[in-house]
């Protein structure tokens, strides 16, 4: 099954068929915080709304953006402890080349409705309620925002997930789906099922569902950039900052109940990928992903999404679980395959 991933090595980039379109320039390393200060910024203050609606009196945050005479839109979904200012540039450059896009901050995540007091766990009680509140802003906000536009999906790691349950229990949303490190198979540190199990009775029986899970963390005003998913420092500090500057963005950890529900939700994902119709998925993975284990659950990918006209998973070698805050030539390659998807 290997020789259906296409394997990605940075030394090979860049590559001419994904090249950056004229007239967008990816943000670099060096000056890249003054970059987004100004120019991106600017950007955000003129042409990104920002709103709420509700789901059973849940208030949810989202932002949107859709450039004049733009033909398609792109529903964004985050991944875990994750906010719209971790994809200000993405959703800069999608812009920038004719797409609008569209941002909802998943429940326990940035400004919208916590499950718990705490800002800094996330905490779901059914992994099924993420999907189902996707579902709802697809159909109550996007397709009422921008009811002509062709809707495209991009997920990444939770947001993956959350992306590939879609595409298995409503085929008819998305036609296309843009999937980038998607959590399909949690690494769990080499933890048994049998020790999950015993843990997964006693929080339980004590009613700690709502707690923070173990080997979950708390936010750190001076994180580890090593032992973090990127590989670009610039970008890992242009979101610090951020999260320094507002504890809505400072979600670190899981509760019991996340841990559990994520756990049931990849094997869920996995026991449907035949459901998955889409004309076209692209998959991203990550060689360096600590996260994801995309050994696990590939081989059975591979041979279950049948239904898919145009299938494809290609994998970065040398890069690290968030693809796009990788090392420059991997950002610019990604950026450049991800506006030539939403293109054709």
């Amino acid at each position: 099954m290997t020789d259906k991933i296409l394997k990605i090595r940075e030394a090979e980039l860049p590559n001419p068929d994904f090249a950056i379109p004229s007239g967008i320039v990816v943000a670099k390393e060096e000056g890249y915080q003054e970059t987004m200060d100004t120019a991106c910024r600017e950007w955000i203050d003129s042409f990104v709304e920002s709103d709420t609606f509700e789901i059973d009196g849940r208030r949810m945050q989202f932002y949107y953006g859709i450039p004049q005479g733009a033909s398609k839109v792109v529903v964004m979904v985050h991944g875990f402890c994750e906010f719209f200012g971790k994809y200000h540039e993405l959703a800069w450059y999608l812009y920038q080349a004719g797409f609008g896009f569209f941002f909802m901050e998943q429940r326990g995540h940035g400004r919208s409705h916590r499950e718990v007091e705490d800002k800094q766990v996330v905490h779901i009680d059914n992994f099924d309620d993420y999907v189902a509140d996707m579902k709802i802003f697809v159909e109550d906000v996007v397709n009422r925002i921008a009811p002509d536009e062709e809707k495209i999906l991009f997920g990444h790691s939770m947001g993956g997930c959350v992306s590939t349950l879609l595409l298995e229990e409503y085929p008819e949303l998305f036609k296309k789906a843009f999937l980038s490190s998607p959590m399909l198979q949690i690494i769990t540190g080499g933890v048994p099922k049998a020790g999950l199990a015993l843990i997964h009775a006693g929080v339980a029986i004590t009613h700690k569902q709502k707690q923070l899970s173990l080997y979950q963390g708390k936010f750190e005003e001076e994180p580890s950039f090593e032992e973090s998913c990127c590989l670009s420092k610039a970008r890992f500090d242009y979101q610090q900052k951020l999260r320094i500057a507002d504890d809505n963005y400072q979600t670190a950890g899981g509760s019991f109940g996340w841990v559990f529900e994520s756990l049931a939700a990849t094997k869920k994902v996995q026991e449907n990928f035949s459901k998955i119709k889409a004309e076209k998925v692209l998959l991203v993975q990550a060689g360096l992903d600590h996260l994801v284990d995309v050994k696990g659950y590939t081989p059975k990918l591979l041979e279950d999404v049948t239904n898919v006209k145009d299938f494809q998973v290609i994998r970065y070698e040398e890069a690290k679980h968030e693809v796009f805050n990788g090392t420059q030539p991997i950002v610019e390659d990604f950026v450049g395959r991800l506006l030539k998807f939403v293109s054709e």
